[in-house]
């Protein structure tokens, strides 16, 4: 699975980000249990940037999935929203030590009373798509006509990304952390794993529980795919593992294919001792 690159944040939605400073970022757990928290925020032409302690659950999630989207909305007295900005991207740590200085800094221009240590976890969200809302609302309708922007990463480059990983034996490469399949979804496919580890995790009772390890040569996904039935666990790479995705419609043409191609060699055969002496 290729990495998107995050967009360039443009001047107007710059503007609008430096105006506030809550932002609400939502997350999920490998398992896709979603959870929401506000928190401060700094940004720049790259992206947007917040500190939580490591024990907080949205830092947890970021760990277990990389991705987080995010809204700051802005209300009328009477609490109806006339603007909004909504976005999604990938989330990581900020380890390099200049860069902590550089966030630190944006942090002092926006807060100028925070202290330096309420920033010492840093995470940046890296926008893959923003949507910058408006709402306009008519006399006597309920619902407000939305006027929206859309900034979004190139589709073409997306695209000759995948390329990049993939094959005609639907070769994917995952990285550590990723997640392949989520519980409770319903995939066409499963996978054979090319090298690397996969982790499998099942949620109950409100926890997420390790349940095994999967290494090369061994496939998972698959009962879920061939019945149609929910994924009962979520699958997660534990280091760059590479995949192979084989599709069910695939399975059952190759698995018809074969049966006629044995079938054929059967009659063949059979007509052959039919035309030997003695047949």
């Amino acid at each position: 699975m290729a990495i998107q690159q995050g967009i360039e944040i443009p001047q107007q939605v710059l503007d609008y980000l430096q105006l506030h400073h809550i932002i609400t970022i939502a997350t999920g757990s490998f398992t896709g249990m979603p959870h929401a928290a506000t928190t401060a925020y700094a940004s720049d032409g790259t992206g947007v940037y917040f500190s939580m302690p490591r024990e907080e659950v949205t830092v947890r999630n970021v760990e277990a999935n990389h991705y987080a989207s995010f809204t700051i909305d802005d209300y009328t007295p009477d609490f109806r929203k006339v603007r909004e900005l909504r976005g999604v991207g990938r989330c990581e740590p900020v380890g390099d030590a200049a860069r902590l200085d550089d966030v630190w800094r944006l942090f002092q221009h926006k807060l100028p009373n925070l202290p330096r240590e309420a920033v010492d976890n840093v995470h940046a969200i890296r926008p893959l798509e923003l949507h910058f809302v408006d709402y306009e609302y008519t006399e006597g309708v309920a619902v407000p006509m939305e006027t929206s922007v859309v900034y979004e990463t190139d589709p073409s480059a997306e695209a000759a990304g995948q390329r990049a990983v993939s094959t005609q034996l639907n070769q994917h490469l995952f990285h550590p952390g990723e997640v392949i399949v989520r519980q409770g979804e319903r995939s066409e496919r499963f996978f054979i794993i090319v090298s690397g580890e996969v982790e499998v995790r099942r949620e109950g009772h409100g926890q997420d529980v390790i349940v095994t390890r999967h290494g090369p040569g061994q496939l998972f996904g698959d009962a879920a795919a061939m019945t149609g039935q929910p994924q009962a666990a979520t699958f997660v790479a534990l280091s760059d593992t590479v995949v192979l995705g084989v599709d069910r419609s695939s399975l059952q043409d190759m698995v018809t294919q074969t049966a006629a191609a044995d079938l054929g060699q059967r009659l063949r055969a059979t007509r052959q001792r039919q035309r030997e002496p003695g047949g």
